[in-house]
């Protein structure tokens, strides 16, 4: 078969390097093809002929349920496309339905999930999707950077233990606290343990870049949990519930709300799998201090991270653990060479397997094959990257103006819901205002100053 031309939809701006790692790397390391294009608020393309492409594949940064993530003209086009469709999903615990009715739409024939193998038709049992080929992945891989970069020796770093987190809504259940938990219980026993950390679970302290691998680099030890959601949300109305409940009684803690909504439906699936945090910890030779879990079989516990248990019972004896550097060191470059130097994990060898799904599925399905055979063939990348820049540059101008619009409008909605708070006062309404106007212009900036950038300079939109 020949090389495939593949439009990869893709919030290519996204400032999360773990984000744009795994895009990128389908288009560096394919066999194929492939040109990333962000579909995020991007004007109707009349010239954007998506007939000309082997096959389309749709990224988790993308929700296809969003009209403006994927804009309905676009989702028009996909319906009509005759070629190959695949979709790169993530976060898959909410609006199950709604997301399986839409990629039925679509027409997807091909999905890379985080679920386990053995719960994929529990998960998916959508009728229309009873055909569709489902392959289960990880969540991330090793991008080949990671391992050339510098190494700080652990006695030169200045923290004892590192940790970025970000808070989650309440209807994840309880796998989703446990970034919050673990945050909070080393801190509250830091001091008296005589600890140097920088730990935070706030979305204004959250880092990107290079100052991301600066901060990985930083710590002796990173702390982790698993990711994913202890409650599978097949129609949202889990999510429904608690907002109705928070919204009746806004100071409710967890356990309030897990009592009165989400117990019933606590475990009945397990969507848990591990970060692509932890590879990056074990690249920099950062040892990791985690939660005990499934981490979807890539370390043992004691041999590839140190086990701090969910009630911290063994506190004292992980803070030794810490304190001694010749066992850290040790635990790292065992972490280092079972995870990375065989090259199992890498970004490249997913890639391969990726490839060989997507020839597979086309193998198996004539009209598919019938496709290829009238799609339009492009002599290199060069060539696919500069026919989509072409019909869709001056889209993207105005998509940089609609997304500035949709975020001042997003802030004014917040204003108003903080302003109309019942039983607040005047002082205090205003004061949170200007603490939430605050944090937004801080993650704004964070968020987008790389998409700013890219609008004085268009030529780089389009990433390789």
């Amino acid at each position: 078969m020949r090389k495939l031309n593949i439009l990869f939809l893709a919030d290519i701006r996204h400032p999360a390097n773990s984000l744009r790692d795994h895009i990128n790397s389908y288009v560096e390391y394919s066999n194929h093809y492939w040109v990333a294009l962000s579909p995020i608020g991007l004007s109707y393309c009349e010239d954007l002929d998506l007939q000309r492409f082997d096959a389309i594949a749709l990224h988790y940064s993308v929700f296809i349920n969003h009209e403006r993530m994927l804009p309905i003209w676009l989702a028009k086009k996909i319906r009509e496309f005759k070629g190959l469709k695949f979709q790169f999903i993530q976060d898959e615990y909410r609006r199950v339905r709604q997301v399986s009715d839409e990629m039925v739409n679509l027409g997807v024939h091909l999905i890379f999930t985080l679920v386990a193998e053995d719960s994929i038709d529990k998960a998916y049992n959508h009728p229309g999707l009873r055909n569709v080929r489902k392959i289960s992945v990880l969540a991330g891989y090793v991008p080949e950077y990671l391992p050339q970069l510098e190494y700080v020796p652990l006695a030169k770093r200045p923290y004892d233990i590192i940790y970025r987190s970000r808070e989650v809504p309440y209807w994840l259940g309880r796998l989703g606290q446990e970034k919050k938990w673990i945050a909070e219980g080393v801190l509250s026993r830091a001091d008296q343990n005589n600890l140097l950390v920088d730990i935070s679970v706030k979305e204004e302290k959250r880092i990107y870049g290079k100052k991301w691998i600066d901060f990985m680099r930083s710590g002796r030890c990173v702390l982790g949990t698993e990711g994913g959601a202890s409650i599978w949300d097949c129609d949202g109305a889990v999510e429904k519930a608690t907002n109705a409940y928070l919204s009746a009684n806004p100071r409710a803690s967890f356990d309030d709300v897990f009592n009165a909504v989400l117990a019933p439906y606590e475990g009945n699936m397990m969507y848990n799998t591990l970060s692509p945090r932890l590879f990056e910890a074990a690249a920099l030779r950062t040892p990791m201090v985690l939660f005990p879990g499934w981490y979807n079989g890539v370390v043992e516990p004691d041999k590839h991270y140190i086990v701090l248990e969910k009630d911290f019972s063994n506190f004292s004896q992980v803070v030794d653990k810490i304190k001694d550097i010749p066992f850290l060191e040790s635990l790292a470059e065992r972490t280092y060479q079972d995870l990375i130097a065989t090259g199992k994990y890498s970004k490249r060898h997913h890639v391969a397997d990726v490839d060989k799904a997507i020839v597979e599925t086309i193998a198996s399905n004539h009209v598919l094959q019938t496709h290829i055979d009238r799609a339009t063939i492009f002599n290199n990348a060069a060539d696919v990257k500069g026919y989509v820049r072409s019909v869709t540059q001056y889209q993207y101008y105005l998509s940089y103006i609609e997304s500035v619009l949709w975020y001042c409008r997003l802030t004014l909605r917040k204003i108003g819901e903080h302003w109309h708070q019942p039983g607040v006062s005047h002082e205090h309404r205003i004061r949170g205002i200007v603490s939430m106007l605050w944090k937004y212009i801080r993650i704004y900036a964070s968020h987008y100053y790389a998409r700013i950038y890219n609008l004085l300079r268009p030529i780089w939109i389009f990433r390789r």
